[in-house]
């Protein structure tokens, strides 16, 4: 498929469930309204900061579906944009994981 930038490419939203996991199903019906509306592409993580706050396998879970639901019929983007605070947050995160691992194996070699 040779990709135009041209026409109606909506930014969709991304839907989460209470627990704030992917809402694959209402995701699904929404991306299938769209192609059924007619529209000439789908734009993923493009809203609401969504592209920088989604991690990197919901990303994937994403694309996967949509270009699974589209079947060839009209091309998926998604915005890559990257966010410096969560890839720190996550590494201060892990490095409190490895400390408390650390004092534990301290305790049980003692």
């Amino acid at each position: 498929m040779k990709f135009q930038w041209e026409g109606i490419m909506p930014a969709v939203t991304t839907k989460f469930t209470t627990k704030d996991t992917l809402d694959l199903a209402m995701f699904s019906q929404n991306i299938k309204a769209q192609v059924e509306a007619g529209v000439h592409g789908i734009v993923l993580g493009g809203t609401l900061g969504e592209a920088s706050t989604l991690e990197d396998s919901e990303k994937r879970t994403l694309t996967t579906e949509t270009v699974k639901i589209v079947a060839g019929k009209i091309p998926v983007m998604i915005n890559i944009i990257i966010s410096i605070y969560i890839q720190q947050n996550k590494t201060k995160q892990n490095k409190q994981k490895n400390k408390k691992k650390n004092k534990k194996k301290k305790l049980i070699y003692m």
